[in-house]
């Protein structure tokens, strides 16, 4: 199977999927690295003046039956007499409605508009100033019939919620005062962030999953010379203060979480102001740099020749010595040809408003360079211009210069983020994915510690076909290996810092992914995935913690989740309880809810799986697991055509 790096999507008629890229960006100058941090840094600011205006024009009431659901979220903002009319007739259309993909059924929305707007009256009396309410949110309570004779309807509280693309317009509208004093992508970028924060904090008040109350998103200060003034003076503070630090216990700080007797409770911790003003970081996260439009940022290639006989040190010093011996050491092809070509990638952003550009004197000599769009992007002559930046790409990641190659893809978004001391580029893609088909196989997969992957196939109708398993663990035997290089090294005294192997341990299980996928493809089969939630850890200090710190199942899932839609290939999860508790003779399972003595299975002191009905006593071996995520994969595909069936009549 070829890697979707590889692969044309041109004639595909599925769903279109998202998959992003990263590039590295390699080592900018200091006044293009300044120009970023400017950037972000007035991204940032808007961003939290943004927030606190929200926090003040927010309006949330809570459900009358139960105080922890949202009933409404309101915002409130003026606007001018022309928006107003707008809103107007956006308000006098009639209702939405929306169509049930699965029933086909045809259902009237409480909104006439995406904005959601459900009032826009006069402010003051003359008649200059409107004021606007959108409703962000509605809570209501759905009743879901019982599907049995002896079970009882059940009620559910749901949270329709604006969405964040309609709300960012709204936030452009609301806080226009702040907004269009930044540059035109800048402030989109800042609209995009506000509207998604606003979001994400609903749905946080909304979720019963989230412990205690769920405070505003951040407002704080990210600038950082103004949060290292704020540092400095919080230590000088903390200094001169000889008050003690105050000190209270779990359970006076946070009350009726801990009972009386539970030693927990007693554990003290520091609950001090002038201690948080301390502790907050003084170099705070900036915020991306987002583009939300797929040209905003321009991915431009750059090619020029040389004689081959010119060294590389001397092309990038502008020297173009040649050297009969640098010509003799060149592989055969450039000798014929006489010349050496450097292709160099670019990201051309404009931040024009925020450069300092050095004077030419002081600018280093180029390589002129003859630029092009990249093909994702039109593939056409690209003249520099002066409002924009060009940011040398890390040439590392050639899988990801391939995608850009290709012109049957569209770029969605850009953003530029700052991590790991450095400056990163992610481009959002779109590409459309095969129509996915009804499998006539499904191909089972079990992770291990010894194999990482064992895989069963089985027919739809649950013959055993063929069985195997890639082995050994390639993730562990590289982690081990890795260790005991750098233990050696720092046995012997050498430095050992900054070295990783994580992107190493990335690679194997992508390759593991792609020969589970060419496995599939090969005999056409969906994927029955066993879903790894939990796994027995041994006394500390043990060698089997270390395996499974090595053994990054949760990574192999989610790598499998995406490439198997990219592929159009279903893909199905089988819960690690159903695949190590169903016996594989007789296919019963045990309730785990159940004492012990009740059910069906259960697993022994040797770790032997014992089945009460057939009397079955033998260990679950990694290609029953994987035969047991087949059968629930072929019981989901069934149920999949029963649905399809029943829409369709």
């Amino acid at each position: 199977m070829n890697p979707w790096y590889k692969s044309s999507t041109e004639g595909n008629t599925g769903k279109e999927e998202s998959v992003v890229i990263e590039l590295g960006i390699h080592d900018p100058a200091a006044w293009k690295r300044r120009a970023l941090e400017r950037a972000s840094v007035d991204v940032s600011d808007a961003i939290a003046r943004c927030m606190e205006r929200l926090r003040s024009q927010l309006t949330i009431t809570m459900d009358e039956e139960d105080d922890a659901f949202i009933r409404t979220a309101d915002l409130a903002f003026l606007v001018d007499e022309k928006r107003a009319e707008r809103f107007r007739n956006l308000l006098a259309q009639p209702l939405k409605q929306r169509q049930n993909k699965k029933t086909g059924e045809v259902a009237t929305l409480w909104y006439t508009n995406s904005y959601r707007l459900i009032s826009c009256e006069p402010a003051n009396e003359d008649g200059t100033r409107f004021r606007a309410v959108t409703r962000l949110a509605l809570g209501a309570w759905k009743v879901r019939e019982p599907k049995k004779e002896n079970e009882a309807a059940t009620r559910k509280h749901k949270l329709d919620l604006i969405l964040v693309k309609m709300l960012g317009s709204v936030i452009h509208y609301a806080l226009k005062d702040l907004i269009e004093p930044l540059p035109r992508l800048m402030g989109d970028n800042v609209c995009r962030q506000a509207a998604h924060d606003l979001v994400t904090y609903l749905a946080c008040v909304e979720s019963d999953k989230v412990r205690g109350e769920t405070s505003f998103p951040s407002t704080e200060d990210r600038n950082p010379e103004r949060r290292r003034r704020s540092y400095e003076l919080a230590i000088d503070a903390l200094v001169h203060d000889l008050t003690p630090i105050r000190r209270v216990t779990l359970r006076e700080a946070v009350p009726g979480t801990y009972a009386a007797d539970d030693p927990k409770g007693d554990k003290r911790i520091i609950q001090d102001e002038r201690w948080t003003e301390v502790m907050k970081s003084p170099f705070p996260k900036l915020a991306p740099l987002m583009f939300l439009c797929g040209d905003g940022i321009r991915l431009i290639q750059g090619v020029t020749a040389f004689d081959a006989g010119t060294s590389k040190a001397n092309r990038h010093r502008g020297c173009m010595h040649v050297s009969p011996y640098v010509r003799a050491n060149r592989p055969e092809r450039v000798r014929k040809h006489g010349i050496s070509e450097l292709r160099q990638w670019y990201a051309a952003v404009p931040l024009s408003e925020y450069a300092e550009r050095p004077p030419e004197s002081e600018r280093k000599r180029g390589l002129n360079l003859h630029f092009r769009s990249a093909p994702i992007q039109g593939d056409e002559p690209y003249v520099e211009r002066n409002g924009h930046l060009l940011l040398l790409l890390s040439q590392k990641d050639t899988h990801a210069f391939r995608t850009l190659r290709r012109r049957d893809l569209h770029i969605a978004q850009s953003q530029l983020l700052q991590k790991k001391g450095g400056w990163f580029l992610q481009l959002t893609l779109r590409l459309r994915t095969p129509a996915v088909r009804d499998p006539k196989r499904v191909l089972g997969i079990s992770f291990g510690l010894d194999a990482i992957a064992s895989w069963s196939l089985l027919s739809v109708k649950g013959k055993a076909l063929k069985q195997g398993a890639l082995s050994p663990n390639a993730q562990i035997l590289s982690f081990l290996v890795r260790k005991a290089e750098m233990e050696w090294d720092q046995k012997k005294g050498r430095w050992v810092g900054g070295r990783r192997f994580a992107g190493e341990l990335e690679r194997i299980a992508h390759d593991v992914a792609n020969s589970l996928l060419a496995l599939a493809e090969e005999h056409d089969a969906a994927l029955a995935v066993e879903n790894v939630s939990y796994v027995q850890k041994a006394g500390p200090d043990h060698q089997q913690n270390l395996l499974f710190s090595a053994w990054n199942f949760g990574q192999l899932t989610k790598i499998l989740e995406y490439k198997s839609k990219i592929a159009g290939r279903l893909n199905f999860y089988a819960s690690d309880y159903v695949t190590k508790f169903t016996c594989p003779a007789c296919g019963a399972i045990g309730n785990a809810k159940e004492p012990p003595a009740k059910r069906k299975t259960w697993r022994n002191e040797q770790g032997e799986l014992e089945c009460r009905k057939c009397g079955r006593t033998a260990p679950v071996l990694p290609h029953d697991r994987a035969a047991r995520a087949a059968r629930h994969g072929i019981k989901l595909i069934h149920d999949r055509n029963k649905r399809a069936k029943k829409r369709t009549g």
